[in-house]
């Protein structure tokens, strides 16, 4: 009797065991990747890499593509265009339907509140759409309505959310955040009706607010951040559910907010070429007035 409950006690065990690893498997981008950073830490962080000749290899990705690193001397902007892609995708999608009515921001929080209860997040996800054919339509069609084999990264989810939003005609971007390894990708989405960016997270379905609740952009969150003021969620969902709310912005956007990046526009030989925008003091690329300008350029 003893020895069958020892048994039974053994597979419980063996049983709660597989689960948590489960758990830090599907969740390794959280638990190996990335590691939370105070205020005081990150400014820390800034002087040295100000002192350091080598910062910019440090704090940002080894690139196959050009990057835009001196953007502060050309006439840059993000250049938004209507693409063939994009009717495609709203023949396929009910994109319109799904975003209702409203301004941009209550249509774009709708819209993603749509594609995340139909998508799933793997941060761990090596899953590649990009080397076929009409590759932004295959991202869709193979996370869209899918189980948990056919969850996608970060900047997957990031892409395929822009691409959503442009389709009917609300301005958006993927934005890569970096440090050392570090790399998170969320969206800026820009609301005309206030004039100014905002940043969406459509990997947990969230966004970031002051202590108004005014959605923040990625400049405005580094900024409060490193000046140790208040940020909140508007709202979250792993995967449809809180799993690891309270520790999000700790190990997913503050450890990443050294160096941004983005396209040079949204057209296939656009994503294929970056611009920078580092912190302020750092590096001599792309300045925050030329990443939060106002878009011009799309049509459809």
């Amino acid at each position: 009797m003893k020895k069958l409950l020892r048994n039974k006690i053994f597979i419980l065990l063996a049983a709660i065991t597989c689960v948590a690893i489960s758990l830090a498997v599907v969740n390794s981008h959280v638990v190996h990747i990335f590691k939370p950073i105070t205020q005081n830490a990150y400014n820390r962080h800034l002087a040295n890499y100000a002192q350091d000749e080598d910062w910019e290899m440090k704090v940002g990705r080894v690139y196959q593509n050009p990057v835009l690193t001196q953007a502060s001397e050309h006439d840059f902007s993000y250049e938004f265009t209507y693409i063939p892609f994009y009717d495609e995708l709203k023949a396929k999608y009910p994109l319109e339907k799904m975003a209702g009515t409203g301004d941009a921001f209550t249509r774009s929080l709708n819209l993603m509140e749509w594609f995340c209860a139909n998508t799933k997040y793997n941060g761990q996800s090596f899953h590649n759409p990009f080397k076929e054919k009409n590759q932004y339509m295959n991202l869709m069609d193979y996370a869209f309505c899918n189980d948990f084999s056919h969850a996608v990264n970060c900047a997957a989810m990031a892409i395929a959310f822009s691409d959503c939003l442009m389709a009917i005609g609300i301005y958006a971007m993927p934005v890569w955040m970096l440090n050392e390894g570090e790399c998170h990708v969320t969206v800026h989405v820009y609301l005309p009706e206030e004039e100014r960016w905002i940043m969406l997270d459509p990997s947990f379905d969230s966004y970031i607010t002051d202590d108004t609740g005014k959605a923040l952009n990625l400049a405005e969150i580094r900024s409060r951040f490193v000046r140790n003021e208040a940020l909140y969620l508007g709202r979250y969902s792993f995967n449809g559910s809180q799993f690891f709310k309270e520790n999000y912005m700790t190990f997913f956007v503050y450890p990443a907010l050294f160096v941004f990046e983005i396209w040079m526009g949204n057209r296939e030989e656009q994503r294929k070429q970056n611009a920078v925008i580092y912190p302020d003091g750092i590096g001599t690329a792309l300045s925050e007035e030329q990443f939060l300008a106002k878009p011009a350029g799309l049509s459809g």
